[in-house]
């Protein structure tokens, strides 16, 4: 297991997985996989409330099926999934205190369900990363 760190946050990385840090996000994909993760993070000034996600999320909830809230490590928050000009879309809205957690993954959409779960596994090991 290895550990990546972007900014605000960490993640424990099985065998296989890679990461790599990007201008605005960093990515996590599978070696042999199908799609790519994406996390942005964010520090808000004050603790992050339910009305942030939904202000982060506002452009995509109209065209998303919004499911039940999640909690994903040390933050929680809500996640939508649709399907756009042939691709698949998931997308969490996460906090924790005062860090938010834009979260997205993408694919085909004949291959959505080939690893959407694996990477929400994945996602559970999700921390703070407090000494910033």
């Amino acid at each position: 297991m290895q550990e990546f760190s972007g900014n605000h946050w960490i993640i424990n990385l099985p065998a296989k997985w890679q990461a790599h840090h990007g201008t605005e996000t960093d990515s996590i994909f599978y070696q042999d996989g199908v799609g790519v993760t994406d996390i942005q993070s964010i520090m808000n000034d004050v603790s992050a409330k339910n009305s942030d996600l939904q202000f982060y999320a506002a452009e995509y909830l109209d065209k998303a099926n919004e499911t039940p809230p999640i909690h994903l490590g040390d933050f929680s928050g809500f996640s939508l999934e649709y399907d756009e000009s042939g691709d698949y879309w998931w997308r969490a809205y996460l906090k924790a205190g005062h860090v938010i957690l834009i979260v997205s993954y993408n694919c085909k959409i004949n291959e959505k369900r080939l690893e959407v779960e694996a990477v929400k596994e994945l996602l559970q090991s999700l921390s703070v990363r407090w000494n910033i």
